[in-house]
Parts: structure tokens; C-alpha cells; sequence
């Protein structure tokens, strides 16, 4: 066999050609192994860190809506209240026990606790209505009842005052009775003459030097005309 046939049959040959590739497959694990830590096997792929997203800012919060009061009502508080024998309406104050009238007033005697009067008890007072047909003006309306009652009830002389009621002209009387319902009574009174008929809203309450009853001035605020 010829010692040179182009390096396949040489054994000389092979054996340089093994020692060959054992040193390049040497050199090439040690080039691998000093890539640094970043380096990983065949089929896995090296972790990515994704950047840091953008912090989530959380809302302004919304504002409690603040709560709002309505408006104070400049209407009286307490029960309505109708009647059918003088006609008018009126907002009694609250916590009163009330008795309408059940037939008219004769103009004649006059007794708070008739059938004839609207009745309005409250809490150490009392309040009353009546009326009747008259023919008189409103100054000679006062004058007789003024007569009457100093003649018969309570002989103090009362002061006057001109006022309205529900716009129609009306007077105030302020009696201090010394021997009323209350011994010293505090008897006040407002009159008016509409349409031929003279009313009398009237509230009785103890004497405290007062020239009025605050439950008084409510119901006459709150009075409106509402027939004949």
C-alpha cells in the first residue's frame, strides 16, 4: 500500500486529524464557559427584565357633597284649621286640642265654652272665636262689646290699637281682668267687622303684665278670610 494516497489511508493522518478536532472541541467549551453568567443552555432563553412601567396614580378623591339646610319656612308651624260657622282658616299652634263651633253666636251672651264658639285650648291659655251678623261699623262693633263686657265680665277699661286681619281693618283690646278664669286674666282681644259680620278672635291667658299672648299673635298672623 503506498505510504501517501491523499491522507484517507494513512493511519498517521487519522490519528493527527482526531487530536485535531479534540482540541477545537476543547477550545470551544472553554470559550462557552467564559461568555459570563448571561450565557444558558441550548432551547432556553435567557430572562428578560421588562422596564418599569409608569406608577399608577390613584384618583383625587371625591369630595363629601356638603349638606345644604333648607331654607326656614316663614309660615307658622301647627295644625290647620278651618271654620265653617265664621268663615275664616288659621294655623292653630301645635300640641292644642281644638273644638269647633257647631252653630252661630246670637251677639247676646258670651261663653268660651258654648258650642257656639270655635275653641282652641292650649297650654295654660285659651283661645275663642265667635261672630254675628251686624249692621254696625267696625268702631261701633268694638264699642258695644267693650259696653257688654265691662258690664258683665270685667270692668277694667282695655287699651286700643288699630290693626288688620288678613287685610280687612280690625282693633286690638288688651283687658287685665282681676277676677278672670285665671284670677288675674290677661284678656285680649281682635275685632273685626267684614262682609256684615263682626268677628271676635279673643285669648285668655294668667295676667303676667304682657299686653299680649304669643300664641295669640301667631293664630291672628296665620287668619284667612275664606267666605262670608
Amino acid at each position: 500500500m503506498p505510504w501517501f494516497d491523499g491522507g484517507r489511508t494513512c493511519p498517521e493522518n487519522a490519528a493527527m486529524r482526531s487530536l485535531v478536532a479534540a482540541t477545537a472541541a476543547i477550545l470551544l467549551l472553554c470559550t462557552a464557559c467564559s461568555s459570563g453568567s448571561g450565557t444558558v443552555g441550548p432551547g432556553t432563553s435567557a430572562p428578560t427584565t421588562a422596564p418599569p412601567g409608569p406608577t399608577a396614580s390613584a384618583p383625587p378623591s371625591a369630595s363629601a357633597p356638603t349638606a345644604t339646610a333648607p331654607p326656614a319656612s316663614s309660615q307658622p308651624t301647627g295644625q290647620a284649621f278651618s271654620s265653617s260657622q265664621y268663615g275664616y282658616s288659621a294655623t292653630i299652634p301645635a300640641d292644642t286640642e281644638i273644638a269647633a263651633a257647631m252653630s252661630g253666636w246670637d251677639g247676646g251672651d258670651v261663653d268660651h265654652t258654648a258650642a257656639y264658639a270655635d275653641r282652641f285650648y292650649g297650654d295654660g291659655w285659651v283661645i275663642f272665636t265667635l261672630g254675628t251678623p251686624t249692621d254696625l261699623p267696625l268702631a261701633g262693633f268694638v264699642d258695644e262689646h267693650v259696653a257688654w263686657l265691662t258690664a258683665n265680665r270685667c270692668p277694667a277699661q282695655p287699651s286700643r290699637a288699630a290693626t288688620e286681619i288678613d287685610g280687612a281693618p280690625a282693633v286690638r283690646l288688651a283687658f287685665h281682668c282681676p277676677n278672670g278664669i285665671y284670677g288675674p286674666t290677661l284678656v285680649d282681644k281682635a275685632i273685626a267687622v267684614r262682609d256684615g259680620r263682626g268677628v271676635i278672635f279673643t285669648s285668655m291667658s294668667p295676667d303676667t303684665g304682657e299686653e299680649t299672648l304669643a300664641a295669640f299673635d301667631q293664630l291672628l298672623g296665620s287668619v284667612r278670610w275664606t267666605g262670608p
